[in-house]
């Protein structure tokens, strides 16, 4: 016979509220969440040496690369409505808002973006926690690229070459030094030492191409718009997002400003928007 019991006080577990700010802080500073990358169509004419184990603090950026710090203690440029299991004491917006590199303070920067679970920043129904994507992008660093005040700046130099003539084991004749034009240089990379090398010519570089040739095919990344519930029609005044939830908030938003409009919009993929239209 099936039955249904409760033993024991039930008692509500409360946990006080949290200010993000900590965490936050104690992320951005460590170094271990801080990476040098390498454009796709940058050639890397040197390597980086390894870091002996006692410089754990410090990090390598190569001279034509960006410095790259990514967190995943929350998202940035979002309005939080929670912090994990927390209520929130405290701001419930981050953003970054300047970038400065030694002395450069408007260095070119963009957003990083990375997967975090919307229960981290949102409260959902259960409803809502089977209907989300388990992961949606959102900001979580950024990109900076790397000044020549930092490491000097680039250095242009003509390459020579000499030809000398070998008459014999001990006596060889100069016949002088010219320089080899930029488009002889640039096809004898492809016939040259280098291109012949096992580094470039086995595995996965063997098939690659070359830095800087774009893709025949991508896709891009789903986004989300706000549309009319009866035409899926855009919604006036709102823009394409990245995540379904940075869409939800948009609406959301909106609505608490002009609730008229409420049942009248809806989110949806753009690709739904773009058959229709």
């Amino acid at each position: 016979m099936d039955f249904d019991a409760t033993f024991g006080e039930a008692r509500g577990i409360e946990l006080p509220p949290l200010d993000p700010w900590g965490a936050l802080k104690a992320a951005l500073e460590d170094a271990r969440n801080w990476s040098g990358r390498l454009p796709a169509a940058v050639v890397a004419a040197v390597n980086l040496a390894a870091l002996p184990d006692a410089a754990h603090d410090v990090v390598l950026i190569h001279p034509s690369g960006t410095a790259v710090v990514r967190q995943r203690v929350l998202p940035l440029n979002k309005t939080l409505q929670r912090f994990g299991e927390f209520e929130l004491a405290g701001p419930d917006r981050f953003e970054i808002g300047a970038v400065s590199i030694g002395a450069d303070t408007t260095p070119q920067w963009q957003p990083v973006y990375d997967l975090l679970p919307p229960s981290l920043s949102e409260k959902l129904t259960d409803a809502e926690k089977l209907s989300r994507d388990s992961y949606e992008p959102e900001v979580v660093g950024i990109e900076a690229g790397v000044p020549d005040a930092v490491h000097g700046g680039a250095k242009a130099v003509d390459v020579e070459y000499e030809s000398r003539l070998v008459d014999s084991t001990w006596q060889t004749r100069s016949q002088g030094r010219y320089k080899l034009p930029r488009d002889m240089q640039i096809a004898l990379t492809a016939t040259g030492a280098r291109a012949y090398s096992t580094l470039w010519s086995t595995g996965a570089r063997k098939f690659s191409a070359s830095p800087g040739t774009p893709r025949g095919v991508a896709l891009d990344d789903e986004t989300y718009v706000v549309a009319t519930t009866d035409d899926l029609s855009p919604g006036t005044g709102f823009g394409r997002y990245r995540s379904k939830g940075a869409a939800l908030q948009a609406l959301a938003s909106h609505l608490a400003r002009t609730p008229a409009d409420r049942g009248r919009l809806q989110v949806v993929s753009a690709s739904e928007l773009a058959e229709v239209a």
